[in-house]
């Protein structure tokens, strides 16, 4: 199984937990490599081309799946098959513990206040963390410096240096907000999470959506047989209601999905996903890459 994100971040963990219940449940080994760059076309490329046997895999956040077809000149929903739903990790806002921002408004305020000085990190130029931020800001009508780095960690690092103020987390900064060192302040997600107790979302918090959450999956490449799919699609609904699983996954703040969806319904919902990122990522004027 290939994962399109980079070792140590949040769908990397999220992939080798999975990996390690599907083995279990298949009786047979189950092998995660990362295959990393261009917002994860990397790896999605790599499993489009594989053959279609049921043993290569993809899993990965569906943000890639439903935000890159706007975004690169490539839609893999036309070449991927959708499997199954695996996990949902909502993308909280953090800003650096030192400043004064307590709430979504405090950082609206301050923005207004000191125009041109605030800087926001994320894991690249169109990923959900980069979409999220943008949808703040122009949600808010307040403008911040963007700051690419390479992942999820690499931005939280960039945080506790003070390199930036503010940015939307994967699910590796929940140690240092326990450690006072950073502070979490809203979801950008319509729900709240049971993984982040009386956090609100933005919308509850400022007024206006701010919403990236989509449920990461496992797909398969095109072809793959619909028995094969169909065996898969069972074998992960079995593993989501696993309580050992979402003890796992509850590490990197994330939990399995609120319904198991058969592959058909996945991919419908996926279509869904990528109508209304579509309409956001337009809204923000984020350049296809």
């Amino acid at each position: 199984m290939h994962t399109d994100r980079r070792q140590q971040s949040a769908p990397d963990v999220a992939a080798r937990v999975i990996g390690r219940f599907l083995a279990e449940e298949l009786r047979q080994p189950v092998v995660v490599e990362n295959r990393v760059g261009a917002a994860g076309n990397v790896g999605v490329e790599y499993v489009v081309r594989a053959a279609p046997d049921g043993y290569t895999l993809l899993y990965s956040p569906g943000s890639t799946i439903t935000m890159n077809p706007h975004l690169y000149q490539f839609d893999m929903q036309k070449e991927l098959v959708p499997v199954a739903a695996t996990s949902l990790s909502p993308l909280p806002l953090v800003v650096r513990a030192d400043l004064p921002i307590h709430s979504v408004n405090d950082l609206i305020a301050y923005a207004k206040q000191n125009p041109g000085k605030l800087t926001y990190g994320s894991s690249g130029t169109g990923s959900p963390l980069h979409v999220a931020a943008e949808l703040l800001l122009s949600g808010a009508g307040i403008k911040a410096v963007h700051v690419p780095y390479k992942g999820s960690a690499q931005t939280t690092n960039a945080l506790l240096a003070k390199e930036v103020d503010f940015a939307f987390d994967a699910g590796v900064a929940s140690p240092h907000v326990k450690a006072g060192k950073l502070r979490y302040l809203a979801l950008a997600s319509s729900t709240r999470s049971p993984n982040y107790p009386g956090l609100p979302t933005v919308r509850e918090a400022a007024g206006f959506p701010v919403d990236v959450s989509v449920p990461s999956a496992i797909l398969a490449p095109p072809g793959t047989p619909p028995d094969i799919v169909a065996r898969l699609n069972q074998t992960i609904g079995r593993i989501m209601g696993n309580p050992a699983f979402r003890d796992a996954i509850a590490v990197i703040n994330s939990s399995p999905p609120p319904a198991h969806l058969s592959p058909s319904e996945l991919a419908a919902s996926f279509r869904s996903y990528t109508d209304r990122f579509g309409a956001a990522i337009r809204a923000t004027n984020i350049p296809r890459q």
